[in-house]
């Protein structure tokens, strides 16, 4: 752990504290996952002014999906969902995956089907619906995330400037580390879904082809066997498209083959 489990909580504390002072209303990205829960937790004294803001992608795995929605016998929860259904939006703008060759990218389009990078997808249906209904509020309010520093990708600068103006942004957890939050949730008795002893997302899009993970397949070969089905059907027909476009430049650098759009005058 970074330093002292209490002195983490306490100086946590005191920055919540002070958002409090500043806001009547204060909004948590609420995913059910260890980092949500643990701010939730630490939210607790301010509890009747803290709305948790779960955004539905319509594919969360069921029993996380009850979960986040149990918490409404705590805190007041508002659901928040993407303009239009997640398969409309990949049948226009491809599925996400991890490698895409240039010429399957919208905009491209040298190739079909199109592909997306799979974190543009998540921005389109995890965050975008979070800083729309943030941009509705017509008073100054307070947004709560518990992304961490060491998450990989973190940029505080980035989803700060996602913000509207009137809403101060605020990282709790930003100093923190798995084994920090970890700790917190045993020491308090913060209740977790058990599957995440194996498994540590909160699974919000449980057909998403790319930035998988050994465990998150595993889970899903237990419990939604159909949805692994297709997850891996996805992912291998993306994989299968970039790996013929490196066996075409290999093709070409051997002086084996040609680049397809040779053929085309």
């Amino acid at each position: 752990m970074t330093q002292g489990l209490d002195t983490l909580a306490a100086t946590s504390r005191e920055a919540l504290a002070g958002i409090f002072a500043r806001h009547e209303r204060v909004f948590l990205a609420f995913s059910g996952g260890k980092d949500s829960l643990t701010v939730a937790h630490l939210c607790e004294p301010w509890g009747d002014r803290l709305t948790l803001l779960w955004c539905d992608t319509g594919h969360m795995a069921p029993h996380m999906s009850d979960f986040v929605q149990s918490h409404r016998e705590r805190f007041s929860l508002i659901k928040v969902q993407p303009q239009r259904p997640l398969m409309d939006h990949w049948a226009e703008h491809g599925a996400p995956a991890d490698l895409i060759p240039l010429e399957h990218l919208e905009g491209v389009d040298w190739r079909y089907p199109r592909l997306q990078p799979w974190s543009v997808c998540c921005g389109t249906h995890r965050t975008w619906p979070l800083v729309e209904f943030l941009k509705q509020q017509s008073a100054p309010c307070a947004f709560l995330a518990g992304q961490r520093q060491q998450d990989q990708g973190a940029n505080v600068t980035g989803i700060r400037g996602l913000m509207p103006g009137h809403v101060e942004f605020g990282l709790p957890l930003w100093g923190w580390t798995d084994a920090d939050v970890l700790a917190f949730v045993a020491q308090e008795g913060i209740q977790l879904q058990p599957h995440h002893a194996t498994c540590g997302t909160s699974i919000e899009c449980i057909i998403c082809p790319a930035n998988l993970s050994r465990e998150k397949m595993n889970l899903l070969d237990r419990h939604y066997p159909a949805e692994a089905d297709f997850v891996r059907r996805l992912a291998s027909h993306s994989l299968g498209l970039a790996a013929a476009k490196a066996n075409e430049i290999m093709g070409v650098i051997n002086g084996t083959g040609t680049a397809e759009r040779e053929g085309v005058r």
